[in-house]
């Protein structure tokens, strides 16, 4: 087997690994299948493209070791679990729903509330999502049943049904938390590669919070991992303007 056929190889698997979230589209996994294309074709011709195959490689190693270095920070994010033994508002951030059920990874996300709910009872929880173009009910409903259904008290369950973005998840939650008078230490739970993010959202509304982290299925972790990579940067970018 040649270093071509390798090459080859790795890259076929990662234009899978790319194409596995499909009908579903985002910055992740587009970026990943149009680099990963070019990057079969560049290893097929090298000598037809030698200047863009030296530019290609060395912006894929600076992205390599960015990306190595983003992740890190993120899943030490993931990590800042919350006491179990004090009041906590518990933020469960949307994601989309499928008629009136959740998604695989909205459960995810439910079943890392539900778990830490379970272990903390003196924390409530804030549901917070809205209903989308092609959705039927709104993500915080859904929510909401979701964890009825798995023995969590509805007097411990507020519903913030108006969201459309993390960042008015946390805005019009940070607003629930103060009309109702709920706990100020505060945690999120959502996917451990959306930790970091949230996080830095979540400060600009005044919370500083801890982490109820859902794992993602390993064959849609990659094109989640470059999405964030890419909405982080552009945060920082703006930010600093």
């Amino acid at each position: 087997m040649t270093l071509t056929d390798i090459l080859l190889a790795a890259e076929f698997f990662l234009l899978i690994l790319f194409l596995n979230p499909l009908p579903d589209l985002n910055a992740g996994n587009a970026l990943g299948i149009a680099g990963t294309a070019a990057a079969m074709l560049l290893t097929v011709y090298p000598d037809r493209y030698p200047t863009l195959t030296v530019v290609f490689v060395c912006v894929t190693a600076a992205a390599a070791v960015a990306g190595f270095v983003l992740t890190r920070i993120m899943y030490r994010a993931a990590d800042n679990s919350p006491p179990t033994d004090k009041p906590v508002t518990l933020i469960v951030l949307g994601c989309r729903v499928k008629g009136d059920r959740p998604t695989r990874m909205l459960r995810r996300r439910l079943n890392a509330a539900a778990e830490y709910l379970n272990a903390a009872p003196q924390a409530v929880c804030i549901v917070s999502g809205g209903k989308g173009t092609d959705e039927k009910i709104a993500e915080a409903q859904a929510m909401y049943t979701y964890l009825t259904a798995r023995g969590i008290a509805p007097e411990r369950i507020l519903v913030e049904d108006r969201s459309r973005t993390t960042a008015e998840n946390l805005a019009f939650s940070k607003a629930m938390m103060t009309e109702h008078s709920l706990p100020e230490t505060t945690a999120l739970a959502t996917d451990s590669f959306h930790q970091y993010r949230a996080a830095m959202l979540a400060k600009r509304v005044g919370i500083r919070p801890y982490a109820v982290s859902a794992h993602t299925e390993p064959r849609y972790l990659l094109t989640y991992l470059v999405r964030e990579w890419i909405a982080i940067i552009a945060y920082a970018t703006i930010k600093s303007k």
